[in-house]
């Protein structure tokens, strides 16, 4: 509760940043008008276009702010009704650093055993030699992402290739205790 209180709060100050910083905007661009259109100016009195200017910007600073919070209301809405998405939580400048990242290749492996064997023992392995894996095969294999364990599945075999069905997501905590029990072994 404390966390979403503290993002809407971040939410209401980027956006008051941004209405302030159109404000701004808006501004010297009426100052610029100002400038091109002195023949306009002169049927409204000073006083008469800086009220109008300011009730015009205080408009436009309330219609940026109610859209800015039906747009994250319509996120919220969205997040709940989807799932949580993981870019959709972060603040803007995280997303933007992220979605640099995205496009990035990495490898993913599937292993569906391994073996120990002496290099003597590799030597004497010929084309018809079969190697006993230390998996059975209704055991779920691993799916890894760059070296790291972080599904099980299963094999399945789609038109003429090899595919993996996602049994389980391991979590970063499951990750952790099968690296530290990996170590502690070896």
């Amino acid at each position: 509760m404390e966390e979403k209180d503290n993002i809407q709060q971040e939410n209401i100050e980027t956006n008051q940043e941004d209405l302030a910083a159109a404000w701004a905007e808006m501004l010297q661009q009426e100052g610029t008008l100002k400038e091109n259109s002195k023949e306009a100016e002169t049927e409204k009195t000073q006083e008469e276009r800086i009220s109008d200017s300011q009730e015009d910007l205080a408009a436009a600073w309330a219609s940026m702010l109610e859209n800015k919070q039906n747009q994250e209301e319509n996120k919220e809405e969205s997040k709940s009704s989807e799932g949580t998405s993981t870019t959709q939580s972060l603040p803007s400048d995280l997303q933007r650093k992220l979605s640099l990242l995205l496009d990035i290749p990495i490898n993913i492996t599937v292993e569906i055993g391994s073996k120990v064997m002496a290099i003597e023992d590799i030597l004497k392995l010929s084309p018809s030699s079969v190697i006993d894996l230390d998996r059975y095969i209704n055991e779920p294999i691993d799916l890894k992402v760059n070296g790291v364990l972080v599904a099980k599945g299963e094999l399945y075999q789609v038109e003429d290739q090899f595919a993996i069905k996602i049994k389980e997501i391991l979590t970063k905590e499951e990750r952790v205790n099968l690296i530290s029990r990996q170590y502690t072994r070896g």
